[in-house]
């Protein structure tokens, strides 16, 4: 018997799947994010993510779903190639990649930050299963946003 090929899109949109019924378990009465598909297109992010209670206050997340497990270190095998992670590094608001183990259905949320590569393997330390951590978010991306309030409008325009 021939071994059959994965099928990567297959992968990949079960782990979107996986993320979305993560991102949005209720805590409490209601979930604490507002997930919007980006679609297939999008250059830098899977989705855009919104604060609930806090419109317009987001970040922006890829998912890598894998069905590879996790290597000696605990790490999730499953990588983000280096010009993609990069866009997402230099985004000025906050972004995270968040890793999704197919076979477990867990998913693995890890904040971006400079490599001289890519990432090769996503920490399992932060699951999304985790109301803690769910949280733990909502609070780190509420506090961006809030010290960004702080500096004033970070831009300006001639068309209004």
């Amino acid at each position: 018997m021939v071994a059959s090929k994965k099928d990567q899109n297959a992968i990949g949109e079960r782990g979107e799947s996986i993320f979305f019924t993560r991102i949005t378990a209720l805590h409490g009465p209601r979930p604490l994010f507002k997930p919007a598909f980006l679609g297939d297109k999008w250059a830098v992010a899977d989705y855009a993510i919104e604060l609930v209670g806090h419109p317009g206050r987001y970040f922006l997340v890829q998912v890598k779903a894998t069905t590879n497990g996790v290597n000696a270190m605990g790490n999730l095998k499953a990588q983000v190639e280096h010009f993609r992670y990069q866009k997402l590094v230099n985004a000025w608001i906050p972004t995270y990649v968040v890793g999704v183990d197919d076979s477990t259905e867990e998913a693995y949320v890890c904040a971006t930050r400079p490599l001289k590569g890519g990432l090769s393997s996503i920490k399992t330390s932060f699951p999304l299963r985790d109301p803690i951590v769910r949280q733990q978010l909502y609070d780190e991306v509420l506090a961006f946003w809030k010290k960004a309030a702080g500096k004033g409008r970070p831009w300006t325009s001639r068309l209004y």
